[in-house]
């Protein structure tokens, strides 16, 4: 049985908006590369997520402290480290091929056009595969259930 590509995750734009950072990935499989838009809170909604699937051993996440500004040396500041810890959840197969890190790595949490965040009736606009299940062969489960984002 093959085993899902493994994935590479690249850091390689902050979009700032009224009070809020969105970190754009690149996220490169054998399969494909798509790129996403996460907020801090979206990364630390991943970090519970994993402790509570059973991974014990995860990197530190940066804490909500570091961004008290947004100077753009603070977003500098944690777009490096957010780096750093996504390149150590990346070299965990385990995590990497998780259905937690894959769903995380499915979608954005703003339009990267626009830079804003999506209209919540638009929050999973379509049926078409994204580039995490077009890396993995499989569709993701959807999760309708309304998230906070502090």
């Amino acid at each position: 049985m093959d085993q899902p590509a493994p994935l590479a995750v690249s850091l390689v734009d902050v979009k700032c908006n009224e009070g809020f950072a969105a970190y754009v990935m690149t996220i490169s499989s054998r399969a494909s590369t798509w790129q996403v838009a996460k907020r801090y809170s979206s990364f630390a909604a991943l970090h519970s997520e994993l402790q509570r699937a059973g991974f014990a051993r995860l990197p530190a996440l940066p804490g909500k402290t570091l961004s008290s500004g947004a100077s753009p040396g603070v977003i500098s500041e944690r777009k490096i480290v957010l780096q750093h810890y996504m390149d150590e959840l990346a070299r965990n197969p385990g995590i990497a091929r998780s259905y937690e890190m894959l769903r995380f790595l499915a979608e954005s949490d703003i339009d990267l056009a626009t830079a804003e965040a999506p209209h919540p009736s638009e929050a999973h606009p379509s049926s078409e595969p994204s580039g995490a299940e077009a890396a993995t062969g499989r569709e993701e489960k959807k999760d309708d259930s309304a998230e906070d984002d502090a």
